[in-house]
């Protein structure tokens, strides 16, 4: 199509290319280095962490698809062929930027004029949001350009009688629907208004094999995803789970129509596992991802039904919002990520403008018979956002085509103006006026910098880089800018414990309970506090109430249970750890070790071994993990252990089992494992070292008791083992200095003081 553009047409197109790779470069060389460019959160992080998943191998995945795949795998294949690379993705995306540009250009021309199609490309050109979120690792632009694409080739497809063309419209269509299947609504309509079209002038046969092969297409594309659902899960979920609580997000009656905010009834945050509790609790049993998007759904319609004028007051405030020239942030702030680019700030053009010109045009084109499929793609996508939740991102797919209704309107108006027939510019202008001042307006008083939640995400990064310094300072800022978010004192808590500025941590998380009574950060990390300060009573009451709010998280069953133990209580610490290994699986990990040590002490060798091998050997992690800031609050930080240390505790508890059973060889193999895996686990080196002096391996026994002693030499069981082994290799005076070092720090241990004499006497000798 592009050798089809006169001389003209191609040097402006390329002038405006130019201009657009020149300020993308430029943009990126101003944020590269801004807090924000090598830090994803939110849905960011979760589609980067998803994305790093698929490009190293994981491409099936194991669960339903909560959130929809498309964007995810596209991210994937970016990291398959180029690497973890923020800076690629970000090229990858602006390249598309430039890209959209010439589709825009053709499209716009074949709808309407050049004129137009050279207006609408300078109006996208100098629309810094559209530059903005190309640089996020968000769908939505990837979305958006599916969409320009897509629409272009519809019009490439009227064109011509080649049935493969329709498959092509169809496929393409697929696509955006696995990137965003709330465009799965509009297919009927606007297909079928492309059907009807083609009946009324090619005829049945063509109009049947037109819906042929968009069905085709359409199915093509969708299909896949669907069978994975179903084949993973055992559930049958057409593209993802979502949608319901999208929907109650933005049907219930805590709604703000713009905030995707979890109803306080429902829990704390975007975790998934909390939200599939609270449904479990509504039901009576565990609900699939199916049963779960359908209660919400039922629930939000429960809303609707019982509380309409409610509900019709939230559908026109959201309308509005959705109309308005505020971009109202859902991840990252516009205006606050403005701050790091003058690019940004300089660039003219926005949804003030677009928003208004573009509804004219519309209106215009309406009446002109021209372009009216788009015109039901805008009015029909904006009512289906509506119909959940708004947002500038969520909008994005839209002003591309807003900016070619703009440049018609514009371009119609001048004509008039320039054949001076401005008796028919009289009404336009006076609509054009009234759009301005609404989509201008500012009725809900809505507040284009966040300075809380600015300086809040910026402790989350510092946090996440364990520059707890700075992260204080940033949470400490965003306190004082008025009403504290949830979790900005957990965080401040946290980030002072890392400090060890215990006392102030703590009065921390009572201050997040006092604004939010169920955060269970706070109460996990009290409960946590209290038991370091052996305050057991303490540490079970908060631990009990953090495990009400979230029963499948384990760091406050780990806690609860120690808690107990110190207090004796083994019968009550073994129900608490049992209740996190069946409600965590296997987060549970670390509690299963400790419950291990429980069976072990009573006797349970069998049950014992069973543990410690599900830590070796774990199974698949059910739902997916929260993307929440929150995410940041490690629980694996808050029980105190790593992955591998986990693992060789793991060994060494199995090497205990087996010496239990007098198998002394493969005790000895656990112990050495477990001291390749922590070489500082002075535990396993000690009963390595035991183990081998059973079986009269002196000289490694000597070797490995030392180590313990290098790493624990105020234990006074070291140094008696390690006497023993001197006794038995008849270094006496070496025996009688360990079994005296022995004495000197537990002068009440008899045995060392028998031994201390036998040696002694034979000395004397």
């Amino acid at each position: 199509m592009i050798s089809s553009l006169h001389l003209f047409e191609r040097r402006f197109l390329l002038g405006v290319l130019v201009f657009s790779i020149a300020a993308r470069v430029l943009f990126l060389l101003q944020v590269h280095d801004n807090p924000f460019f090598n830090n994803p959160t939110s849905d960011a992080y979760y589609y980067d962490a998803q994305a790093q998943s698929i490009a190293s191998g994981d491409v099936v995945g194991k669960d339903v698809f909560f959130r929809a795949p498309g964007y995810p795998y596209w991210l994937g294949l970016i990291y398959a062929v180029f690497g973890h690379s923020y800076l690629v993705v970000r090229i990858v995306q602006h390249l598309l930027g430039v890209a959209a540009l010439v589709v825009l250009y053709l499209l716009a021309r074949r709808m309407f004029t050049p004129t137009v199609a050279a207006v609408a490309v300078v109006l996208l050109a100098l629309y810094p949001v559209v530059m903005y979120f190309e640089g996020q690792l968000l769908f939505d632009w990837f979305l958006t350009f599916l969409c320009l694409s897509w629409v272009l080739l519809l019009y490439q497809a009227r064109d011509h009688t080649a049935t493969w063309r329709w498959l092509a419209v169809g496929f393409l269509y697929g696509i955006i629907c696995i990137t965003r299947p709330t465009f799965l609504p509009l297919a009927l309509p606007l297909f079928g208004y492309e059907v009807w079209r083609c009946f009324k002038r090619a005829g049945k046969g063509r109009a049947i094999r037109i819906a042929g092969a968009v069905l085709s297409g359409i199915t093509l594309a969708i299909l896949p995803v669907t069978i994975r659902n179903y084949v993973v899960a055992n559930d049958a979920v057409l593209i993802a789970s979502q949608g319901g609580i999208n929907f109650y997000i933005g049907n219930n009656p805590q709604a703000d129509g713009y905030s995707a905010r979890i109803p306080t009834d429902v829990g704390a945050s975007w975790e998934i596992a909390e939200m599939s509790l609270y449904v479990e609790r509504a039901i009576g049993h565990r609900p699939t991802p199916s049963e779960e998007s359908d209660f919400w759904y039922a629930k939000g319609m429960e809303f609707m039904l019982h509380h309409p004028v409610h509900f019709a007051s939230l559908l026109i405030k959201k309308f509005y919002l959705f109309w308005n020239a505020t971009e109202i942030p859902n991840n990252l702030n516009f205006y606050t990520f403005s701050q790091y680019s003058s690019l940004l700030r300089l660039l003219p053009m926005g949804f003030w403008c677009v928003g208004p010109l573009g509804l004219l045009g519309m209106i215009l084109a309406w009446k002109m018979r021209r372009g009216r499929v788009v015109i039901a793609f805008v009015v029909m996508y904006s009512a289906v956002m509506v119909a959940f939740f708004v947002c500038d991102r969520y909008r994005l797919p839209i002003v591309p085509f807003l900016c070619v209704f703009s440049g018609y309107a514009l371009v119609v108006l001048v004509d008039w103006l320039r054949r001076r027939e401005s008796r028919r510019t009289v009404i336009p202008a006076i609509v054009l006026v009234l759009l301005v001042l609404f989509v201008n307006s500012n009725l809900y008083q809505l507040e284009r910098e966040e300075p809380v939640h600015q300086a809040y995400m910026l402790g989350l990064i510092e946090m996440k880089h364990e520059n707890y310094d700075a992260a204080v300072i940033q949470f400490q800022e965003a306190a004082r800018h008025g009403k504290p978010i949830r979790n900005l004192f957990l965080h401040l808590g946290y980030s002072r414990l890392q400090l060890g500025q215990n006392k102030a941590a703590q009065e921390d998380f009572q201050r997040e309970l006092t604004h939010h009574p169920d955060s269970y950060g706070a109460l996990a990390n009290l409960s946590s506090l209290h038991f370091m300060n052996r305050s057991m009573d303490s540490a079970i009451y908060y631990g009990s109430r953090a495990i009400e709010v979230r029963p499948f998280m384990p760091s406050a069953y780990i806690s609860v249970g120690q808690a107990y133990y110190l207090r004796g209580d083994l019968a009550r610490s073994e129900s608490v750890f049992t209740a996190g290994s069946m409600k965590c699986g296997e987060a549970f990990l670390y509690g299963n070790y400790l419950l291990g040590g429980i069976c072990l002490e009573r006797g349970d060798a069998k049950r014992a071994e069973s543990l410690y091998r599900s830590i070796l050997v774990p199974g698949e992690r059910s739902g997916e993990a929260s993307y929440e800031a929150e995410f940041l609050m490690s629980e694996e930080k808050r029980t105190g252990i790593d992955p591998p240390m986990l693992r060789a505790k793991a060994f060494y508890g199995l090497g205990h089992v087996l010496a239990g059973r007098k198998q002394i060889d493969s005790s000895v193999s656990y112990f050495r494992a477990a001291t390749l895996l922590s070489p500082t686990l002075a535990d396993a080196w000690a009963d390595l070292g035991v183990a081998l002096l059973h079986l009269r391996r002196f000289a490694d026994a000597d070797s490995a008791m030392q180590q313990a002693l290098r790493h624990q030499p105020s234990n006074f069981m070291y140094w008696y083992n390690y006497g023993s082994l001197l006794g038995a290799t008849r270094r006496l005076t070496e025996a009688r200095d360990a079994f005296e070092k022995t004495l000197s720090l537990r002068p009440d241990f008899q045995p060392a003081r028998r031994d201390l004499d036998l040696v002694s006497r034979l000395l004397s000798k």
